[in-house]
């Protein structure tokens, strides 16, 4: 029944997802090795960008945070607004993923200023960095993606921006460097 369950989240069906939580699904499931594997019923709802579906499992007890990973590699901002109101989302806000990735990292790499956004004001660290060494602003340098790299770089340390290669302000090239 875990594996319809997982179907009926995908297809957004919530009055089934309502039913198998009745008959006692555990909203927890995880598939390892099925058609859904690697994946539980939030990460499939955050992929989808269904706020309805992951409300749902919220309220049912899901315990997943990672789903947030989801909504930003999907580029939904609603999914992360969602994750930034669980009481626990500021203590896991600048955690590694499981990769080399902190999920403002994947915001920045993906290019979602929006995301970028809401992940700062939530308490992402501007100045973290990867286990490959590299911060919000190398990454949104490494993408060419001048939104975010004019939102990141008057919040960044002057040694992350050096390190970025970028130590005058990019929205004023003649700009001398400043100290923050």
């Amino acid at each position: 029944m875990s594996n319809e369950f997982l179907d009926a989240v995908s297809r957004g069906d919530v009055g089934l997802v309502k039913r198998y939580l009745a008959d006692g699904v555990d909203v927890n499931f995880h598939d390892y090795s099925g058609p859904w594997s690697d994946f539980d019923a939030t990460d499939i709802a955050a992929k989808k960008g269904d706020l309805e579906m992951l409300q749902l499992l919220l309220d049912a007890g899901a315990r997943n945070r990672t789903f947030v990973e989801w909504g930003i590699h999907s580029q939904h901002a609603d999914v992360v607004r969602e994750w930034l109101k669980l009481d626990d989302a500021k203590e896991l806000i600048n955690i590694p993923d499981g990769s080399v990735w902190s999920t403002k990292l994947m915001g920045a790499a993906r290019g979602s200023v929006e995301i970028v956004r809401l992940l700062v004001e939530g308490g992402a660290n501007v100045d973290d960095r990867s286990l490959d060494d590299e911060s919000p602003l190398d990454i949104a340098v490494d993408a060419h993606n001048t939104e975010v790299i004019n939102y990141l770089w008057p919040l960044c340390s002057q040694e992350t921006r050096e390190r970025a290669g970028l130590p005058n302000d990019p929205r004023n090239p003649t700009s001398e460097p400043t100290d923050s």
